[in-house]
């Protein structure tokens, strides 16, 4: 199985590179673009990984990841996982977890293994506003 991971930070896929030498990981493609222009490098993906900045993920990458039909998310903010979970009507929520890793602090990772709800059609239910912002459409 071959995993493609998708960074735009120059710095971020540098230092991915290096760890993947130093660990001997054979199987894994570093694409350097943002998350919601790669869909020429992920054709015959089974799921998605995302772990977006604290303000959550953007309407086009919302719109991206809604054609997967499965998903990992991974987040440092739970008022934004809130939001786009919301927003991603296609999908269930099949397990969840909460990890202090920051003990004393209101700091937590949580960390959504999502599923695409079954019979639903293949028009997608995101939007965006005049500001790039994601919104569900009416049904």
């Amino acid at each position: 199985d071959e995993v493609i991971a998708v960074e735009i930070n120059r710095a971020l896929v540098d230092a991915a590179e290096h760890n993947l030498r130093a660990n001997g990981v054979k199987n894994v493609r570093l694409v350097r673009s943002p998350s919601a222009k790669a869909d020429g490098h992920t054709a015959d993906i089974a799921a998605v990984l995302v772990d977006p900045p604290r303000a959550g993920l953007d309407a086009q990458t919302l719109g991206y990841i809604e054609g997967f039909d499965h998903m990992f998310y991974i987040s440092c903010n739970p008022v934004a996982l809130c939001r786009d979970l919301q927003l991603l009507t296609r999908h269930e929520v099949c397990s969840f977890a909460i990890f202090d890793m920051f003990p004393y602090t209101s700091h937590a990772e949580c960390a959504v293994r999502l599923r695409r709800r079954r019979g639903l059609e293949e028009a997608p239910l995101l939007a965006s506003d005049k500001h790039g912002r994601a919104r569900a459409q009416p049904r």
